[in-house]
């Protein structure tokens, strides 16, 4: 005698077995005449009640009196009596139920199914979990759509060939329970996870997941329940051939995609992100996730909190300047990307971008990949401001000696640390005109004099009386070079150099040129002289150093990343 052979079928379930022989629905809705909402179902009458172990019997072909056609048992409207109870059976035939309620646990475990569907049903049993399927193998889909299940479904490593999907779905955590609404760990699916829609109050869980198809949650609402752990949706190592699609999601909890492996795209266009009330943590965390295509991350509606994007990699990254500003802090050191996408480029907004990272810390990589990138990219001004900001920010963050700080500030002031070297054309062409007046005053002054033997050890340099020395014709070929700001004029022969303030200064200035005017004029060492020529000695100074920084900042010679 089988384990069923006693059940005496009530006439509710007589309609059933009935159905099933013909693989027809058997329908308690009277073709949508009476009520539908399966969350009224424990109001139903009798005529409604299907009990637990009639289904079980059925699915499992477990009495032979009761054929069913191959395409399964099909009930609509129903009242489910007891526990559907298929730990470690077999269902030989597929199950389908539409706006059924389900007032006990639904057992699984380690069950094998062709296919299971609960759509639009209502499941609250009245202790325990709601679903129990770990380790189910289920050979076609596996559906949850548009029903409402309050208690854990929990699924740890089940196997799904066909698709899974919830979507419309809603999930509530037991109350006094471990906050989680939904668990499947491990799970394999080898087609689509479709979760679109649905409302989550509790911990959707699915770590080290493998999907073979998209992970779909457009639309979702996920949130962290009281009392646990702040966790809304965890999705970390999870593995996923296809894309990871989270647009328009709101996710009250921390989202986290720690490990994850994506081979399409990962996009979170239009999502919410906030840390639950009664939690903390980050509000987006995907330390180390791999997108192999496009992190989408525009126009997102609010975060708020920590994204952790730490040592993640994805292929592009599509972003805008709004989508990151709630975020509080932003840590993406580590986090690389090949190129940027429908997004912005120009140094500003991604130093505003940067600017979002702990200012605790000095982050090298971040700075050094979005230049390596708008480098790529042709963008070569903005990767210079960029690679600029991350010698200050270096400068400000780490502590240095006070000589490496000083030199810093001088290696910026010139020449922007090597990636601007034309701004030492700047500095030259300064000190080029401050030495034009300085060497003019001097030399108005007297503060200047012929630097050659032949005119300064002259008699006709030295005289007093110069015409008269011209008469006596004893300094022909010599002038009287007048001075405006001293009554004392220069005599020289008329075929020296003339003292030119301007050729002057670019002669000292510039070590590699010859102009001719350093080697005739020099500064003299008494009076103002003596003054002049400490100016002479430092505007040599500054020329080699101005001179060298730009050499090597424009020859390269120094590398700077």
């Amino acid at each position: 005698m089988g384990l069923y052979d006693d059940l005496v079928p009530t006439d509710a379930e007589q309609k059933l077995i009935a159905a099933a022989a013909r693989g027809k629905v058997c329908d308690f809705t009277d073709g949508g005449k009476l009520d539908s909402d399966a969350k009224n179902g424990a109001s139903w009458g009798l005529e409604r009640w299907v009990r637990a172990e009639v289904i079980v019997a059925l699915t499992t072909l477990a009495r032979a009196d009761w054929p069913v056609a191959a395409k399964g048992v099909r009930l609509l409207g129903a009242r489910i009596e007891g526990a559907l109870d298929f730990e470690e059976a077999t269902l030989d035939r597929s199950l389908w139920l539409w706006r059924c309620h389900i007032g006990e646990t639904v057992a699984l475990r380690r069950a094998r199914a062709r296919a299971v569907s609960l759509q639009g049903c209502f499941l609250k049993p009245r202790a325990g979990r709601a679903i129990v399927a770990n380790d189910l193998r289920c050979d076609g889909p596996l559906f949850l759509r548009d029903s409402k299940i309050i208690g854990e479904v929990f699924m740890l490593s089940a196997a799904i060939a066909g698709d899974f999907s919830c979507k419309g779905a809603t999930f509530e955590a037991a109350q006094g329970g471990n906050g989680k609404a939904f668990s499947a760990d491990r799970m394999t699916v080898e087609g689509g996870a479709f979760l679109g829609n649905i409302n989550a109050k509790g911990e959707v869980r699915l770590l080290g997941a493998k999907i073979g198809g998209n992970l779909e949650c457009q639309g979702a609402t996920f949130a962290a329940v009281e009392g646990s752990d702040g966790k809304a949706f965890s999705t970390d190592r999870i593995a996923v051939e296809g894309g990871v699609f989270l647009g328009n999601i709101d996710a009250r909890g921390e989202v986290r995609l720690l490990g994850a492996k994506i081979n399409g795209n990962l996009d979170c266009e239009g999502a919410t992100f906030a840390v639950a009330e009664s939690g903390d943590g980050s509000a987006f965390e995907a330390e180390g996730m791999t997108v192999e295509g496009s992190l989408s991350w525009r126009n997102i509606e609010r975060v708020s909190d920590i994204v952790d994007l730490t040592h993640a990699k994805v292929g592009q990254l599509t972003d805008d300047a709004k989508s990151w500003q709630g975020i509080s802090a932003l840590f993406i050191d580590g986090f690389e990307y090949g190129a940027l996408v429908n997004a912005p480029t120009d140094f500003r907004t991604r130093l505003v971008w940067l600017a979002k990272m702990p200012t605790v810390y000095f982050w090298p990589q971040p700075y050094e990949q979005l230049v390596k990138v708008l480098r790529q990219m042709g963008h070569e001004h903005d990767a210079r401001q960029i690679a600029i900001a991350k010698q200050n920010a270096y400068r400000e963050k780490v502590k240095l000696r006070p000589l490496n700080r000083v030199w810093l500030r001088v290696f910026k002031a010139t020449v922007s640390y090597g990636y601007e070297p034309w701004k030492a054309l700047y500095w030259i062409a300064g000190w080029i005109i401050v030495g034009m007046i300085a060497f003019f005053l001097a030399f108005e002054i007297g503060a200047m004099h012929p630097s050659k033997e032949r005119v300064f050890m002259s008699e006709c340099y030295a005289t007093t009386d110069f015409e008269s020395a011209r008469r006596l014709g004893k300094c022909e070929g010599w002038e009287k070079v007048g001075r405006s700001m001293i009554n004392k004029p220069l005599y020289m022969p008329t075929d020296y150099p003339r003292f030119q303030s301007l050729v002057y200064s670019i002669d000292v200035f510039l070590p590699f040129v010859d102009l001719h005017q350093e080697s005739y004029w020099l500064p003299s060492d008494k009076r103002w002289g003596l003054l002049a020529l400490v100016y002479f000695w430092l505007h040599i100074a500054v020329g080699w150093f101005l001179a060298t920084m730009f050499i090597v900042g424009f020859t390269n010679i120094v590398k700077k990343d």
